[in-house]
This record gives structure tokens, C-alpha cells and sequence, in this order.
């Protein structure tokens, strides 16, 4: 992919941001409370993500790297709505679906080895044994009802799905975002995208006659930078990495920016 001057330079921008982030994040790293352990957790795959679809691009892999800009675009909405007003409660209930899905799994396990009992192990550490199942089980409702306990969440409380959290960002009138702009990321880009991530019939055709486009390599770049400069500054508004935000975060924007302008 032969990437035009401010992509070139959006890209090393990028690289070197990565970097100083990476030893930042590992120096500054304290005695973090619910909001900044979630943040901090993204650091690594968030970064990862968007140089996977910089080197993807670069071979003109245009439909694989936009299955990795979906997962960024979720991680995005997700980051955003976490972050917004009762952030603690919003992140146990986060933890509680979490345990909630476990627990259905392991019920799904159960239910697929009684069904077949050819797929039953009899090592006690085997995934499909009842021992090993039970353990599993006992583990996660014991850690569900802490949650429940410690938080004050009932059994009913939820995760919203995506597209209701693109709609509460929106309405938190989240800084630098215009109105619209979250429900407008998911139903324009994550819904686009979703055909060539699941592979439906129109992902296949999309395979098929893809277009060696380097715009498209060009618009999959700067989406996914935009999202982890989004993401490198909630860092430090939410001082999981204290101090000043580097100098080329500005320089990201203005390119950014730029770049916008002739997009659009």
C-alpha cells in the first residue's frame, strides 16, 4: 500500500505514541480502583489492534483489517459508556454478566455430556469432566454472589447490548464527540462491518469482488488511530497514567484532523 504523506506520517506518529504509552502505562501503574484496571487492561490489545490493521493495509488486506476495526469500534462504545456517569455500578454489572455467561456455558457443557456421554472424561481435571465442571461452576456463583453483594445489583440487572450503549453515549454529550456521533459509528461502521466479520452471504461476496483500494486501506487507518488517540486520552483523564499527554497525541490530532477534512 502505497499510503499518502499524512497517513505515512499519522502511521509513524502512531508507532512511536505506542511505544511511550507501553512504558508509561507499566511505570505508572499503582493501586488502580474498578475504572482504571478496566482501562488498563485495554492498553495492550487496543494498540496491538490498530498496528495489526496498519500491517494488514499495508498488504492490501483491506476486508481482514475491517474485521479487526469492528472489534475496536465495540471496545470503543464499551470504553466510552463504562466511563460515563455510575461508572461503578455500570462496570459491576459488567463483572456480574460476565459471571452470568460463565455459568450458562458450564450449564451448556453439562447438558452436551449427558446428551453424549462419549464426550464424558474421567480425569477430574478435564474441562468435560463432572469434577472439574462442578468446581467451575461452584467457583463462578460463589464470585457472581460477591458481586451481587458487594454492589447492590440484582438478579435481573443486565448488560445493555451495543447499539442501547452507542445511544447513552450519545446522551452523556460525551467532550469533542458532536451529536449522534456514537449511534452513528454503530450503525454506519460496526454495522457495515459486521457482514465481513460473520461471513454471511454478503461478507462472502465482498471477498470475492474486493477492490484493491488503498482509500479504503487509507479510511481503515485512520478510523482505527482515531479510536486508540480517543482511548490514549482517557488514560489520562482518568489518571491511569499521571502526568502531561505527550506531544505527538497533538500531533496525531492535527493530522487527524487534516485528514478528516479531506474525507469528508
Amino acid at each position: 500500500m502505497n499510503a499518502d504523506p499524512k497517513i505515512k506520517l499519522l502511521t509513524e506518529q502512531f508507532l512511536i505514541l505506542k511505544k511511550e504509552i507501553g512504558f508509561l502505562v507499566e511505570e505508572n501503574k499503582t493501586n488502580y480502583n474498578y475504572l482504571q484496571n478496566y482501562l488498563y487492561f485495554f492498553y495492550i490489545p487496543l494498540f496491538n489492534y490498530v498496528e495489526s490493521i496498519i500491517l494488514l493495509c499495508e498488504h492490501k488486506k483491506y476486508i481482514s483489517a475491517s474485521v479487526i476495526l469492528r472489534s475496536l469500534i465495540e471496545a470503543h462504545i464499551n470504553i466510552i459508556y463504562h466511563q460515563t456517569s455510575d461508572s461503578e455500578r455500570k462496570l459491576a454489572i459488567l463483572a456480574k454478566s460476565g459471571f452470568d455467561k460463565k455459568i450458562k456455558e458450564i450449564k451448556k457443557i453439562k447438558g452436551l455430556i449427558e446428551k453424549y456421554p462419549n464426550l464424558e472424561s474421567k480425569d477430574p481435571s478435564n474441562l468435560f469432566s463432572h469434577e472439574d465442571l462442578k468446581a467451575l461452576e461452584n467457583v463462578n456463583k460463589n464470585n457472581l454472589q460477591a458481586v451481587l453483594k458487594g454492589n447492590n445489583i440484582k438478579d435481573n440487572d443486565c448488560e445493555l447490548n451495543l447499539y442501547d450503549k452507542a445511544i447513552k453515549c450519545d446522551g452523556e454529550q460525551v467532550k469533542n464527540a458532536e451529536g449522534g456521533h456514537f449511534e452513528k459509528m454503530y450503525i454506519i461502521n460496526y454495522g457495515y462491518l459486521c457482514s465481513s466479520a460473520h461471513l454471511d452471504l454478503d461478507g462472502l461476496q465482498a471477498f470475492i469482488t474486493e477492490k484493491q483500494d488503498e482509500k479504503s486501506g487509507e479510511h481503515l487507518i485512520f478510523e482505527a488511530i482515531d479510536i486508540c488517540t480517543a482511548y490514549t486520552k482517557d488514560l489520562y483523564e482518568n489518571n491511569v497514567i499521571s502526568g502531561k499527554i505527550p506531544e505527538n497525541v497533538a500531533n496525531i490530532e492535527n493530522l487527524l484532523k487534516d485528514k478528516r477534512q479531506e474525507l469528508n
